[in-house]
């Protein structure tokens, strides 16, 4: 499943990283480099491939965007934090701290499990109705801003809220 993959993949990258800073060659070590950038490769391809398959084609480009950005964000934030600490403990405890972190983010396969959407309907939305304009966009150098309000009953309020946490 994609929990068990991404899960094994955070394992598997945060042994290896730990390999990684108790490398005592150079065959250990880029035995370890292979294991991890495998593993992560995995676990992104993984995560990526997740996002294409179960989000709507009209937002499944923001939604990889937001993927991404959230990845490469954090990795950007790791790669300060532990240079930080390779700087100030020594490169051995970077890595040991950065392989604990991994492992332990195998455990949001449990606590936050990716979830099956395959009963959801991923189709387009129907319905649309281009709006009216009441100047020509054309005249203004072909640049306008649409704003739509949507309002939902109290009613269905709930449901509502329900719909959008999927």
């Amino acid at each position: 499943s994609p929990n068990a993959i991404v899960a094994a993949g955070f394992v598997l990258a945060g042994c290896a990283l730990l390999a990684s800073g108790l490398a005592g060659n150079l065959l250990i070590l880029g035995i370890a480099v292979f294991v991890s950038g495998w593993s992560w490769t995995g676990t992104l391809a993984t995560l990526t491939a997740g996002m294409q398959l179960y989000l709507p084609a009209w937002v499944r480009a923001r939604g990889i965007a937001m993927l991404l950005t959230a990845i490469y964000g954090g990795q950007a934030v790791g790669a300060v934090a532990l240079g930080w600490i390779a700087t100030e403990a020594g490169l051995p405890w970077a890595l040991e701290i950065g392989a604990a972190i991994l492992v332990s983010g195998a455990l949001l396969a449990v606590w936050l499990p990716l979830k099956d959407l395959s009963h959801v309907d991923r189709s387009s939305v129907y319905g649309w109705n281009a709006p009216d304009l009441m100047i020509n966009p054309d005249e203004l150098g072909g640049q306008v801003q649409v704003r739509i309000t949507y309002t939902i009953p109290d009613a269905a309020e709930q449901e509502f809220l329900t719909a959008m946490h999927l």
